[in-house]
């Protein structure tokens, strides 16, 4: 999500992302802006989401991948296709789809994308947060993200709710979602988009373990 998974985010096309309240942000698959300062790994969000039939079917998430240059794993669907990232996500670089530092799991309709960065020496996990939620749209849709979510059981803040996913998004007409977490040092962007509602990106998160 800059993020944006970018988000991708990410995965994810090199494209802005629109705020649902008329302001841009500076990036994102998630939230920076061509990017700036702030990390970045959401596509582009348009400002009001039209529903998704609710609820959609969660399929079984029977296969795990892991990110050795991020530092995380995931459940997903073994039909899924996965492509690890080559490149490390740099401080005050963007993450948009298609970056190299995103790792991208993708089925027909619903993509996840994902990204680290080791927080700076003598950056607390609060600035970290604040770099990447200051540059974020705030827009939101018809199913909401709690306030409460977590990631892999770790507190996550959500920079995009189920807004509509506008240009490079994998499916015409989806949402997208992302978190960002601090864990153990590291800021963690997680972005999900597609025909997908809250319950779904809520059972991908729960797949997420760290280390």
């Amino acid at each position: 999500m800059n993020r944006s998974r970018a988000l991708l985010a990410g995965p994810i096309a090199a494209i802005l992302v629109a705020a649902c309240a008329s302001s841009t942000p500076s990036a994102t698959p998630g939230h920076s802006a061509a990017p700036s300062a702030a990390p970045s790994s959401s596509p582009a969000a348009s400002p009001s989401a039209k529903p998704i039939p609710s609820p959609i079917a969660i399929p079984a998430l029977d296969t795990t991948f892991t990110s050795k240059l991020h530092g995380y794993s995931v459940r997903h669907p073994s039909t899924w296709t996965t492509e690890s990232a080559t490149e490390v996500w740099a401080p005050g670089t963007s993450n948009l789809w298609g970056n190299p530092a995103l790792d991208t799991i993708d089925g027909k309709f619903v993509r996840l994308v994902g990204s680290s960065q080791a927080l700076a020496d003598g950056q607390s996990p609060d600035d970290w947060l604040a770099s990447v939620v200051g540059n974020s749209p705030s827009c939101v849709g018809s199913s909401q993200l709690p306030a409460s979510v977590t990631v892999g059981g770790q507190p996550a803040t959500v920079t995009l709710n189920g807004c509509l996913a506008a240009g490079g998004g994998i499916a015409p007409g989806g949402v997208i979602y992302d978190v960002v977490a601090v864990v153990d040092g590291r800021g963690y962007d997680f972005t999900v988009d597609g025909i997908v509602d809250a319950a779904y990106v809520q059972a991908l998160l729960a797949g997420v373990t760290f280390g």
